[in-house]
């Protein structure tokens, strides 16, 4: 039941033009009906690639020490989500460029994102119950769309560009009086 490697590669070959359930269905060799029930639109097949990623990510990080910083935690994070994306880079790429120019498809995603984003600061201990909550939720999750967009351009060896904008924007963030 696991179609995430072929939405990968249809994504890789095509972007979000290759996402369609006809060849989806040719793909995996599953039925286009059951198909259909699961992904009634292409941005269902990018949120089965965006939690496969963060799934990933969150079963293989050790818990972090007490004595860790949350922008520590938020750092290593972000990285680990980053550098299992390195695998994915060309269909990201490719999913990206298609994105910026479906907004509609984007306002449908931001929901789950923002899930993420929640769950994120949850882990790494940044509070998310006083008033400044749901602010601090739409700063971080704007924050992490620009760290994003630095790493899908950031061709340096060690992500230097994208470590420099992270480091310097939780330092940003985390000066906020909240």
């Amino acid at each position: 039941m696991n179609e995430g490697p072929a939405i990968w590669k249809l994504a890789s070959e095509g972007g979000m033009a290759a996402l369609t359930i006809d060849r989806l269905a040719k793909e995996t060799g599953r039925g286009v009906l059951e198909l259909e029930s699961l992904y009634p639109d292409p941005s269902f097949m990018v949120l089965v690639l965006m939690e496969e990623i963060h799934n990933q990510t969150m079963s293989a990080l050790p818990a972090f020490s007490v004595s860790t910083s949350p922008h520590d935690r938020l750092t290593d994070m972000v990285m680990a989500h980053l550098d299992a994306c390195l695998v994915h880079r060309q269909a990201i790429r490719r999913l990206w460029g298609d994105l910026m120019s479906m907004p509609l498809t984007l306002l449908a995603l931001r929901p789950y994102l923002m899930k993420m984003v929640a769950r994120i600061l949850k882990e790494c201990g940044v509070e998310e119950g006083s008033l400044w909550g749901p602010i601090r939720l739409r700063a971080y999750f704007a924050f992490f769309l620009y760290v994003f967009y630095v790493w899908i351009y950031d061709d340096t060896p060690q992500q230097e560009q994208t470590l420099v904008s992270l480091d310097r924007g939780l330092k940003q963030l985390g000066a906020l009086p909240w």
